[in-house]
């Protein structure tokens, strides 16, 4: 049997061990302990609350136990929870004894529900979720593009018809990052994600949070953050985040404000993220797509985006 050491991360002498241990599991999903550090921060900040397990065997990092609050998902007793186990370890009850421990540590917080996601192609996972009372209310494709094998300039058309109406797509970086256009990419942004569809109900993001999510963290692009902009206000918005492992790039939420969908703005701010990242030299960009979202599954599928994995978003009400 198995000796397993479970304790708490060590912040600074633990991070690259846990980099190391996510990115070999999912390798589509790279990050540096630059950008761990920085997302784990943004966790830590209050009224947010932070807790995470490590699992060890022969000192070996094996396993991690996370949970975590969202400050755009915001609910004082209600966690978002994420465990990984090292694939040689897997299946040997390291996963359930980190669950447990987390578990322990939650209750003493007075939570009231815990969600997390699940590759749905981890059976076992899945089925370990099950057996705990986690149920699946919510369903994501994760969606993969090679820009390089496609030809976007068709898109021009879309670009130009909106321009001839008045509207408008640039980067932020090239309208200029003052504090005026960056707190009306944050307004704009906190409009249209109100309505897309989420786990959990959205709560406002401060704009201190925004900036550190889409213009401060080491995995910003500000020039590759889209706004479309109709007499001075802004109506979209779309962005690109970088992973300083490699050359890939991953969208966020592409979104248009009520009053102006139908029209192509939601095409014109996704050719123009393409365009960037054909120049930018990424092959893969990845996407999240909500399983009944049809229209942006439309939007994306369009484009040329592919179907290459679901992840289940499970909850567990206390």
């Amino acid at each position: 049997m198995l000796e397993v050491l479970i304790r708490t991360q060590k912040e600074e002498d633990d991070y690259q061990a846990i980099c190391d241990l996510w990115n070999a599991r999912y390798p589509e999903e790279q990050y540096s302990v630059t950008e761990g550090k920085h997302y784990d921060e943004e966790s830590r900040k209050p009224p947010c609350k932070f807790e995470r397990l490590l699992a060890f065997v022969d000192k070996k990092l094996v396993g991690a136990a996370t949970a975590r609050q969202f400050s755009g998902q915001y609910h004082p007793q209600k966690f978002f929870i994420n465990i990984h186990v090292d694939e040689a370890f897997e299946q040997q009850g390291i996963g359930t004894m980190l669950y447990r421990e987390l578990m322990i540590l939650l209750r003493e917080e007075g939570v009231i529900s815990v969600r997390a996601h699940v590759r749905e192609d981890l059976t076992h996972a899945v089925q370990f979720a099950v057996r705990e009372g986690f149920e699946t209310t919510k369903k994501d494709f994760m969606l993969l593009i090679n820009v390089q094998e496609h030809d976007f300039s068709t898109y021009h058309a879309v670009i130009q018809k909106l321009e001839a109406e008045g509207i408008v797509v640039k980067s932020l970086a090239d309208i200029g990052l003052d504090e005026e256009n960056c707190q009306k990419a944050w307004q704009c942004y906190s409009e249209v994600r109100m309505d897309v569809p989420r786990g959990e109900a959205a709560t406002q993001m401060s704009y201190e949070s925004f900036r550190a999510h889409f213009l401060d963290g080491p995995d910003c692009l500000p020039e590759a953050l889209f706004v479309a902009i109709n007499q001075a206000s802004f109506i979209g918005v779309t962005n690109l985040w970088k992973s300083e492992t490699n050359k890939d790039l991953y969208t966020g939420l592409t979104g248009v404000k009520q009053g102006y969908r139908g029209r192509g703005v939601a095409t014109a701010l996704k050719a123009k993220a393409m365009l960037f990242a054909q120049v930018y030299g990424s092959e893969a960009v990845y996407t999240d797509n909500d399983t009944n979202n049809v229209e942006m599954l439309k939007v994306n599928e369009k484009f040329g985006f592919e179907k290459k994995t679901v992840w289940l978003s499970m909850l567990k009400k206390l």
